[in-house]
């Protein structure tokens, strides 16, 4: 897509039911390019959170039990949330491992955002974000910023494919000295490429809003330097045959995933170029105890060329996983072991 097109449409974001809809209308609209791989892309929060990223506030309110207070916090309420239990002490440590305090800081039109501390892992980040000097009134408002962009140097997408990436505010919240937010960052890397590499990162944050009313204009910056997380294990398997839908009947079908890389963050596969259309619904991992850590969405992209080499799909898990839990992935109806896995 276009990125004046996405700019363009992220200026124009209004808070209603009819907004939302039309922005969708208009943005799916413009994805259906020539490109075969961009027509036939499967539009999930990887690619439609990227334009969408103002609108989608995924949490603008957090329970009337109180805020986190860090992104330990976060991911423990999380973790709770989803096993009904408390992290253990190797949970904890793997966040702790991915986890970087930045402090970094930026003032304009009399607000101070400032980047407190970064997560990540193979293909995605948290960011939580202090902002002060704003006029915090009330706890429950759906503040964010109008524009969010994130970059990094080196690119770490080496692929000569059309990908995307998309950002969410998870939540927003008025605290003691102002605005605490944490936004989520998904890219939609493949093969060899990750975040875990060393880093130069850019934050790109305009306008300041509460709803659909621009609080404060602006445009801050944040500069930050993420060095290379090293020993995260990557669990590989060949591949496994697995019920899908076909995205043009609707029908069931079987297709095989190749190439199966699953890491602490998210989970990778391939199709062949015969299967693009049968989409495997790649729901959650499945832990020792039997319970489940669930998938925030994925996206598809060709490994090479216009409808070249094979179907490339990422889905990404709600919070980092320490995979010595991990017993399985579920796709659908199907839970496909990982005792096959060297």
């Amino acid at each position: 897509m276009d990125n004046n097109l996405y700019r363009s449409e992220l200026d124009r974001v209004r808070y209603t039911a009819e907004g939302r809809t039309a922005l969708t209308d208009r943005l799916m609209e413009a994805a259906k390019e020539p490109e075969e791989e961009r027509r036939r892309s499967r539009w999930t929060r990887g690619a439609a959170a990227a334009v969408l990223a103002a609108v989608l506030l995924a949490g603008s309110a957090v329970a009337a039990a109180g805020i986190p207070g860090n992104l330990m916090d976060w991911f423990m309420r999380q973790w709770e949330d989803q096993t009904d239990r408390d992290m253990g002490e190797n949970q904890t440590a793997l966040i702790e491992q991915l986890t970087q305090e930045i402090g970094a800081s930026v003032s304009e039109s009399g607000v101070t955002v400032t980047l407190d501390s970064v997560t990540r892992g193979n293909s995605g980040a948290w960011l939580l974000l202090r902002v002060s000097g704003a006029d915090i009134q009330q706890t429950d408002l759906p503040y964010h910023f109008g524009r969010m962009d994130l970059s990094f140097m080196p690119n770490p997408d080496t692929v000569e494919t059309p990908g995307s990436y998309g950002m969410s505010v998870e939540f927003s919240r008025k605290s003691e000295d102002g605005l605490l937010m944490l936004i989520s960052y998904d890219s939609q890397l493949i093969e060899e490429d990750t975040l875990l590499k060393g880093y130069e990162g850019e934050l790109l944050l305009q306008n300041l809003m509460c709803g659909d009313s621009v609080m404060r204009e602006g445009e801050w910056r944040l500069s930050f330097s993420l060095p290379p997380v090293e020993g995260q294990p990557l669990l590989t398997l060949d591949s496994v045959t697995v019920s899908a839908t076909d995205q043009k009947t609707q029908k069931r079908c079987m297709t095989e995933l190749r190439n199966i890389q699953i890491s602490a963050t998210d989970i990778r596969f391939t199709q062949s170029a015969e299967d693009q259309m049968c989409a495997p619904q790649l729901d959650a991992l499945v832990l020792k105890d039997g319970t489940e850590i669930k998938t925030t969405g994925g996206a598809s992209r060709w490994t090479s060329g216009a409808g070249g080499g094979e179907w490339a799909t990422i889905h990404f898990w709600t919070l980092p996983v320490d995979l010595e839990q991990a017993v399985g992935f579920r796709v659908g109806e199907q839970t496909i072991f990982l005792d096959a896995i060297e």
